[in-house]
């Protein structure tokens, strides 16, 4: 099999066990502040990723220190990112992390010297067209769930610090297991959020009630299948394939991440949100598929 069927089969998989994380981390929201609901995530992503963890040999050099601020780029998207959903929609917040593969493609360009030719740099600039329609919509349309405008733009700087760290973790990879990259991001972020949880106001003795309700199953899934499941994958695809196809299933997830809002959230589709996906999936298909 080669490397690229193995990306898009791994990469179809993403896309359905990802599809969901938008809404089940908007229902954790509705119970628990977001900084203390991405703490409790990062406890149990640390309790099942550290026996692999210790496995590995570590080495403090310059390279590690590299790593270790690299991985500081996955929690400035999250915290960004549960901060903006908090307030926004979680189909807005499916409609910009679609521009996640274009995003990245000005950081390839930008930062490693990736090629990109003139008409593809014209759908690029069509894809930000379309996001930063999604983005001020809220005050083109009067509808609900067109989301909030500031929730929003949180959500759009936490995806851009992801790509960044897309981008340069193919580096990484040449020295680092993927096991190491992953426990060292949920190392810190357990730390980080942890730190940031103190800020909130949060009645610890609700939690237990909370946990025995479907909150408790919305945690364990963002902690084992999204944490752990969807990072190792997205490493393993960027090291098939490079940084810009390890993004696409920002694109491709949408259309499923739209039913799961629907189910889940009973969140409908604005005429806005349709032209605002279609003009960033346009895009983005353009840039993934043409020389």
């Amino acid at each position: 099999m080669s490397d690229k069927t193995k990306a898009l089969l791994i990469l179809i998989f993403g896309i359905l066990i990802g599809a969901p994380a938008a809404s089940f981390t908007k229902i954790g929201l509705n119970s628990i502040p977001p900084f203390t609901f991405t703490f409790i995530r990062f406890i149990i992503s640390a309790i099942c990723i550290t026996p692999f963890f210790l496995q590995k040999k570590i080495i403090i050099d310059r390279t590690f220190l590299k790593l270790f601020l690299l991985s500081l780029l996955p929690i400035v998207n999250i915290i960004f990112y549960v901060q903006g959903l908090k307030l926004t929609t979680a189909n807005s917040t499916l409609l910009i992390q679609s521009a996640i593969p274009i995003i990245t493609a000005i950081f390839s360009y930008l930062l490693i010297r990736e090629k990109i030719s003139g008409i593809k740099w014209l759908a690029i600039a069509f894809g930000l067209l379309g996001a930063w329609l999604t983005i001020i919509l809220p005050k083109l349309e009067t509808m609900s769930y067109s989301g909030n405008i500031f929730g929003n733009l949180l959500i759009l700087i936490g995806a851009t610090a992801y790509c960044i760290y897309l981008v340069l973790l193919k580096r990484a990879h040449r020295k680092f297991s993927m096991i190491t990259i992953l426990s060292i991001m949920i190392f810190q972020g357990l730390f980080v959020f942890f730190l940031l949880s103190l800020t909130e106001n949060y009645d610890y003795s609700r939690l237990t009630s909370q946990l025995i309700s479907p909150v408790s199953a919305v945690i364990l899934y963002l902690a084992i299948v999204i944490t752990i499941g969807s990072y190792l994958l997205s490493q393993f695809r960027i090291k098939l394939a490079g940084p810009i196809a390890a993004s696409l299933d920002f694109y491709l997830g949408p259309p499923v991440g739209f039913i799961c809002s629907y189910i889940l959230l009973g969140e409908i589709l604005t005429p806005g949100l349709i032209i605002g996906t279609s003009i960033i999936l346009a895009s983005v298909i353009f840039i993934s598929y043409s020389k």
